[in-house]
């Protein structure tokens, strides 16, 4: 992408999903630390190795290849994020959730996400991730993870331009919205999530069962 060749903030490194600044964090921070962040964050299933016998894990762990993660896994992880329930300094997650931010919706709700996209493990089919959370003016919050299949060759509608973010979040947030609007208690003012979910294959329905992990593409975790 021609979007990676300049210099990137956090922000931006978070937005344009850019691979190299994520291999240049990686390798400073080492596979030992990473290793114990894995562990204390309890983040899928912990395997930062990378591809069989090649050595690469520093560099490729997240690029389809070990670490893997499923959607119940990435809400239960989101939640520690906005419950400010990680063993990291309260500031890292401050900022991790402005550079997640994208986009306000009505009534002051505010929406914050992550898009990324891979293949299936036979490489048949490619899948996309819409993961995040929203915000209310009174507090309230709402966890979600979506994810979407389509055959090779077509392409997604999670892209890398602002406009088109915005147009491929307005599918889901209406539903958000009054998945909100129908909580039990709407103006709860408490850290935690009162409600989440994810959507498989777009999906008009929260749904709850047991998930494959998968791997995650270097836009969804880094």
């Amino acid at each position: 992408m021609e979007i990676w060749n300049s210099n990137h903030t956090p922000k931006t490194w978070m937005q344009f999903s850019v691979v190299w600044v994520s291999q240049e964090i990686t390798q400073k921070i080492g596979l030992n630390k990473i290793k114990n962040y894995l562990k204390d964050f309890d983040y899928g299933n912990q395997d930062f190795s990378g591809d069989k016998e090649r050595n690469n894990g520093l560099t490729e762990a997240w690029l389809e290849s070990s670490l893997k993660i499923s959607p119940e896994e990435q809400i239960q992880f989101l939640r520690k994020i906005i419950n400010h329930n990680l063993p990291v300094k309260n500031s890292a997650i401050e900022n991790t959730i402005e550079n997640m931010y994208l986009q306000d919706l009505d009534n002051s709700t505010k929406l914050y996400g992550k898009t990324g996209a891979g293949f299936t493990a036979n490489r048949t089919l490619q899948n996309g991730w819409f993961e995040g959370f929203i915000i209310s003016k009174s507090g309230h919050k709402i966890c979600f993870c979506v994810r979407t299949y389509r055959k090779l060759g077509v392409e997604f509608n999670i892209k890398h331009k602002s406009q088109e973010k915005c147009d491929h979040h307005s599918k889901h947030t209406k539903f958000i919205k009054n998945l909100m609007a129908k909580s039990p208690n709407p103006s709860i003012k408490s850290g935690r999530p009162k409600a989440s979910f994810w959507l498989p294959r777009w999906r008009s329905a929260p749904l709850i069962s047991n998930v494959r992990r998968q791997s995650h593409r270097p836009r969804d975790l880094l």
